[in-house]
């Protein structure tokens, strides 16, 4: 049988609703680069989202669908 992945959304949903508008800070790094500093739980969820079968599901099917096996960030948009 099968394990469930399953993503707690009405865990989520609260902590995004508190953190929309919140700023991401950005930090300088080696060689003048910079990076975002993603407050831990932001982390937690992006990892939690990535092991679930929602992502699994929905993300990756889409993207087999449209003949991608990857996107970059500024091309999601083609996909919706």
């Amino acid at each position: 049988m099968r394990r469930q992945h399953p993503f707690d959304f009405e865990k989520w949903d609260k902590y995004l609703a508190e953190a929309e508008g919140v700023p991401v800070p950005w930090i300088a790094g080696d060689h003048m680069t910079t990076h975002p500093s993603y407050d831990s739980r932001m982390i937690a969820l992006a990892q939690a989202f990535e092991w679930s079968d929602f992502y699994d599901q929905n993300f990756d099917r889409t993207l087999h669908q449209k003949d991608h096996d990857q996107l970059l960030e500024e091309n999601v948009e083609m996909i919706a």
